[in-house]
């Protein structure tokens, strides 16, 4: 309720505008409704009266992230864990700014810190992974990585989340790579179970049909993904 928020901060506006605390709140309701620059300006000045916080560090680094200017997010996140090395995060935008620059094994080994002081959803940390290891071609590290997101959901009775459509599609990629057809349509299949209106699934299938050099097949796939998007 970002309008209510704002309300209540006009009221103690003039009374602690200088205090610490209520220019960290300011700064954290400019990130929350994409002020990017106002926030970066408000984390600076309490980074100023306060070099060593690291939640200040890490709300730094996360206007940069949302800026795409991944850099720049990545400094400001490793000043947060010399600040703090068990600031979990820090780990997870470290991660993600990796995984944006395609530095899969820096991208991993963040994923795998963040995962372990329980800064992400481990099934987000693992999907991210596997398709770290796709970018580096590992297609069986990647499955792997996938099948343990699949195991997250089934344990936590979700089978028909639409998350799930993302990992299957990335499993079925993966595993066209490693000549595994049959498996890898039959999870489009699952895929197509829980949304057949999701044009990603079909989009899948016909690089699969490709893989398999069956390209009249591949052509009614990608024909049908257009249709849909």
């Amino acid at each position: 309720y970002p309008d209510m928020a704002k309300e209540w901060m006009e009221k103690g506006e003039k009374t602690y505008s200088e205090t610490k605390e209520f220019m960290a709140l300011q700064a954290d309701y400019a990130l929350a409704t994409q002020q990017l620059d106002s926030a970066i300006k408000i984390y600076n000045q309490l980074l100023d009266i306060e070099p060593y916080n690291t939640p200040y560090w890490t709300g730094l680094a996360k206007c940069y992230f949302f800026q795409s200017k991944w850099s720049k997010a990545i400094e400001a996140c490793d000043f947060a864990l010399a600040a703090d090395d068990q600031y979990g995060e820090a780990y997870a935008y470290k991660a993600h700014c990796f995984f944006y620059l395609n530095n899969s094994d820096d991208a991993i080994e963040n994923y795998q810190k963040a995962i372990e002081l329980k800064a992400i959803p481990p099934e987000l940390g693992y999907m991210f992974m596997g398709i770290s290891y796709g970018n580096k071609e590992e297609w069986q590290k990647a499955d792997d990585y996938y099948d343990k997101v699949i195991e997250r959901f089934e344990e936590d009775g979700d089978k028909q989340s639409i998350l799930l459509i993302d990992t299957y599609t990335s499993k079925a990629f993966a595993l066209s790579h490693l000549e595994r057809y049959k498996e890898a349509h039959e999870l489009c299949e699952k895929a197509k179970e829980i949304n057949p209106n999701e044009g990603l699934i079909y989009l899948t299938e016909g690089k699969l049909y490709l893989a398999e050099e069956l390209e009249d097949e591949a052509a009614i796939s990608f024909e049908k993904a257009i249709e849909i998007n």
